[in-house]
């Protein structure tokens, strides 16, 4: 079984992802597909941004999901907040696995991304907080038609361990 987490950065992907890893016992891989294509790349997202732009990054990032994918069965992924709406992304882990799209509010974006900009390459230029609103505003009304084809929607404001209980269920596991 696969789980993939979407949603904006900054929503809790991955801190959410290593909880359920570590709760759902029958999993074997916790995976942050940002991670796994600094490891790959040998280079930071940002630095693949500022070096071969966007473009280059989402196809790396296709590449990499599809490979994870094609060599793993069975894992836990946090996914970068742009990988449902690029290529077929969406459909590929729809079809291989359990989504989860995890809803955050954009004043909680803010307020969580604010501090790290600087690391993150699509809102490192923003020197004020109303820019990155109107910037998540518009980004999230963008992704939002694809992260709402997931199986499951989540609000973060209810607790890890209610979605922990419902994906047991769904998944008819006991741990």
């Amino acid at each position: 079984m696969r789980i993939f987490l979407w949603g904006m950065m900054g929503s809790g992907k991955s801190k959410l992802g290593k909880f359920l890893y570590q709760n759902l016992k029958k999993f074997t891989l916790f995976i942050d597909l940002d991670i796994e294509i600094e490891k790959i790349t040998n280079k930071t997202i940002k630095e693949l941004f500022t070096s071969k732009g966007e473009e280059f990054f989402r196809f790396i990032e296709n590449q990499t999901l599809q490979k994870i994918i094609n060599n793993h069965s069975n894992f836990i992924m946090a996914t970068g907040g742009g990988t449902p709406v690029f290529f077929d992304n969406h459909q590929l882990m729809y079809k291989t696995g359990l989504t989860i799209y995890l809803k955050a509010p954009v004043d909680l974006l803010i307020e969580r991304l604010w501090k790290e900009r600087n690391t993150r390459p699509l809102i490192s230029h923003f020197s004020k907080k109303i820019e990155l609103q109107k910037y998540l505003e518009k980004l999230l009304a963008q992704r939002e038609a694809y992260y709402h084809l997931a199986h499951i929607y989540w609000e973060i404001d209810r607790s890890k361990e209610e979605l922990l209980e419902k994906i047991k269920i769904m998944l008819g596991c006991n741990s």
